[in-house]
């Protein structure tokens, strides 16, 4: 009776940490950061996250950022950048409570730029198309249910094949898991 029971605790333990990575679902929100001509753009996002197996994830995300103001005399830029992305996270290591991992995403995104200059100037600019994600992240986990993630990577704007705006984005952000 006693290997028994020592069996069924054996089992429990290895289904459940098997159960808090393969398969996992996680909802989480990000505070970002945009760096494009030479500006800081602050935005926020939100995700869901999907574990296909221990070394790859992914992740949907909807993200929009206000673009800082430039602070020249009669000088005033304005705008706003909004994207969705399909993310993937490749770990580079199995499952530990802090596991590095690379970024490849592909979505939509826009970009809406208003420039007031000297002598009541006005121009608009509004670029939208195919989006790229690349860069690199950590995910520390808190516990089984919360983890933290930090994020770095070059966001790119592409419309008819070309490149037409790019920053370098980076974000912290937590994930509840369930």
């Amino acid at each position: 009776m006693k290997k028994f029971f020592l069996l069924l605790l054996m089992a429990v333990v290895f289904c459940g940490s098997a159960d808090a990575q393969k398969g996992m679902k996680g909802l989480g929100v990000n505070i970002n950061g945009n760096v494009t001509n030479e500006l800081l753009n602050i935005g926020a996002s939100a995700k869901f996250q999907y574990n296909i197996s221990n070394y790859f994830r992914v992740e949907a995300s909807a993200a929009f950022y206000k673009l800082s103001e430039d602070h020249y005399p009669n000088e005033k830029e304005s705008g706003f950048e909004s994207a969705i992305i399909a993310n993937t996270h490749f770990f580079v290591m199995s499952p530990k409570r802090i596991r590095p991992y690379f970024i490849a995403g592909i979505g939509y995104a826009s970009f809406n730029e208003e420039y007031k200059g000297y002598n009541y100037s006005y121009s608009n600019v509004q670029e939208d198309g195919l989006a790229a994600n690349v860069g690199i992240g950590v995910d520390w986990r808190i516990t089984s249910f919360l983890s933290l993630q930090a994020e770095c990577g070059i966001l790119s704007i592409l419309t008819d094949g070309t490149e037409k705006a790019n920053g370098f984005a980076f974000g912290i952000g937590t994930s509840y898991n369930f």
